[in-house]
């Protein structure tokens, strides 16, 4: 018998900040998990639009947890768990326009798509431009960390060379922008910069890079980009991009340095 601890949520206004993925989750399922039962959870916070989702855990309150503290991650005090079930694959959708609209979740066994489907239909019933934000599976490999998932039906990611993946920072009007790049051809960006043209809105997608060329689509809001990149160092430290976007210097960092 499957069961599953939701807590519904109606389609609510919530504050004007941008909509963006905290969760740092796998985007393709991962071999099977045999042990029983294995949770995942998706966290929300109504004051920001800030969301989180878990890698598969072995409680329910593990997985909470770890929901919550990626949608805490960039700053937001009142997340809280949406829905946590085992054995289970969840999704959120969002409104895309305008973003401060939050609706809706769903649940599709052992199936991503199903999960994002339903999501996306319970939103868009409500009259609403969606888009699904993340859809964590217990299928997913818990070893693999990414930005966010890809509950897309048959998307297959692009290579990404390995020398780009990890955590970068630029130095941006007095500030840092902070972009993570992972191994499975996905991205998330984020500003800490304090004025303009440094604040830009946070962001995250799919990402390709091979041969010194790379391109950026962004799924949470209406963004693609394309360039060229080169690997400065001995140490493999230093990247310069040149975009039709933005162009300069960013440097490698273990961690993102503005949590």
């Amino acid at each position: 018998m499957r069961r599953q601890i939701a807590i519904r949520w109606a389609c609510a206004v919530v504050g004007s900040g941008i909509m963006f993925a905290g969760a740092a989750i796998d985007a393709q399922p991962g071999p099977a998990v045999t042990q029983a039962p294995v949770w995942v959870a998706v966290a929300f916070a109504p004051s920001t639009g800030n969301y989180g989702a878990s890698t598969p855990q072995s409680s329910s309150d593990a997985a909470s947890q770890m929901a919550l503290k990626y949608c805490a991650m960039y700053g937001a005090k009142d997340c809280r768990v949406l829905l946590s079930a085992w054995n289970e694959c969840l999704a959120l959708a969002t409104s895309i326009k305008p973003a401060s609209i939050a609706c809706c979740w769903g649940k599709g066994g052992d199936n991503r798509e199903a999960a994002a489907t339903l999501a996306m239909n319970s939103c868009k019933a409500n009259g609403l431009d969606c888009a699904v934000r993340i859809s964590p599976c217990y299928t997913d490999d818990p070893r693999w960390a990414s930005p966010l998932p890809l509950p897309t039906a048959g998307f297959q990611p692009g290579s990404v060379d390995p020398d780009l993946v990890g955590y970068w920072k630029a130095n941006v009007s007095g500030g840092l922008w902070i972009l993570q790049i992972a191994a499975n051809g996905t991205y998330t960006f984020h500003s800490a910069a304090p004025a303009s043209p440094g604040n830009e809105p946070m962001h995250n997608g799919t990402f390709t890079a091979s041969n010194g060329r790379y391109t950026l689509h962004a799924i949470s809001m209406v963004l693609d980009d394309q360039g060229t990149y080169a690997i400065e160092g001995a140490s493999k430290g230093t990247l310069q991009m040149t975009a039709k976007l933005w162009s300069g210097t960013w440097y490698r960092t273990g961690v993102d340095p503005d949590p």
